[in-house]
């Protein structure tokens, strides 16, 4: 049941059955209970609820296991807890490294964005005696490609080309697809989707389609978001991504033309979501919300950071900023 909902992007239910599974003298979670929750509080970034897991692992048998301390790397990395993560990692796996935690400290470390550091694990990784697999080339490629290290991502790309004994998927085409679409690279990019001898998934299409959206360029874009859609034809999202696109190079036409053919379609993107936990208290926010008791605080204290931002000669982008049931200006808040 837990790892169903878990699955299923239900995390906050796994926690309440983790916790009746606590709360009875019978079932007693094992290391598969544990990997499944602390994925849960990965998802959630519930740093709270993942220390609390973690305090009920240290008193078990289990606390020494490869898997579940791999599940607590990757749950204090999606918690932002970087330095936890790594020190899981020294600390608790010195005698007991295996290719599932170094898997595990690459992905962090690619996660926040730390090619270099992604990098030299993957080099001392080897240098341990561990054949990278598929898994390693996906978290340090990603590296690569949050860290904007192009030239190494495509060398890595290339490696497992070469090496025969690594089947190439859909998640190392969306790498490099991503890897050279963050980079403004393309052009690159849809030579290398045409090349492909198997039909590319939603997932590279959604790469370039990214791509396109942060270089602003609405030819590929196009071709992007006609190809996402041909797999994905009730993705909101996709149709938002092309509008922005299109604005964001002054084809103000074909944007509200993309808009009302979403609209027309009875699509509807579900509104950007985040939270915070403050003082044991879980604050949610959603675009464009004001319903929170201190809400005037809150856009008092953006409006000012916007005004720091501006003298520093940051623009904001007022082109990507569409809602869609009505174009609302960001200066306004």
């Amino acid at each position: 049941m837990i790892t169903g909902y878990v699955q299923e992007g239900e995390n906050e239910e796994a926690l309440k059955i983790f916790s009746r599974m606590l709360s009875t003298n019978g079932a007693k979670p094992n290391q598969g209970t544990f990997v499944s929750v602390l994925g849960g509080c990965s998802n959630l970034a519930g740093l709270g609820e993942g220390q609390q897991v973690h305090q009920i692992i240290s008193k078990s048998v289990y606390q020494d296991g490869t898997f579940v301390i791999s599940a607590l790397i990757n749950m204090y990395s999606k918690c932002g807890e970087l330095k936890t993560a790594r020190k899981m990692f020294d600390d608790g796996m010195t005698s007991q490294r295996d290719l599932v935690s170094w898997n595990g400290i690459i992905a962090a470390y690619a996660h926040h964005g730390c090619g270099k550091e992604a990098i030299r694990l993957f080099k001392e990784m080897r240098k341990s005696g561990f054949k990278p697999d598929n898994v390693t080339y996906v978290g340090l490629i990603s590296a690569c490609s949050h860290a904007g290290l192009v030239e190494e991502g495509l060398k890595y790309f290339d490696e497992i080309v070469k090496d025969g004994s690594i089947l190439v998927g859909e998640d190392h085409y969306a790498c490099l697809v991503d890897l050279c679409g963050r980079a403004g690279r393309l052009k690159e990019a849809v030579d290398f989707i045409e090349r492909l001898e198997t039909k590319p998934s939603a997932c590279v299409w959604g790469a370039l389609l990214a791509g396109c959206n942060v270089h602003a360029n609405a030819g590929i874009g196009k071709l992007a978001a006609k190809k996402l859609l041909e797999v994905e034809p009730e993705n909101a999202g996709t149709y938002m991504l092309l509008s922005n696109i299109n604005a964001s190079t002054g084809k103000w036409k074909e944007a509200s033309r993309v808009r009302l053919k979403m609209k027309d379609k009875g699509l509807k993107k579900q509104p950007g979501c985040s939270w915070i936990e403050v003082g044991n208290r879980v604050h949610v926010f959603v675009v464009g919300d004001k319903s929170h008791s201190q809400s005037k605080l809150i856009y008092s204290l953006i409006r000012d950071l916007h005004s720091k931002m501006k003298k520093v000669g940051y623009e904001l982008n007022n082109d990507f900023l569409f809602d869609e049931d009505e174009d609302e200006d960001f200066s306004s808040i």
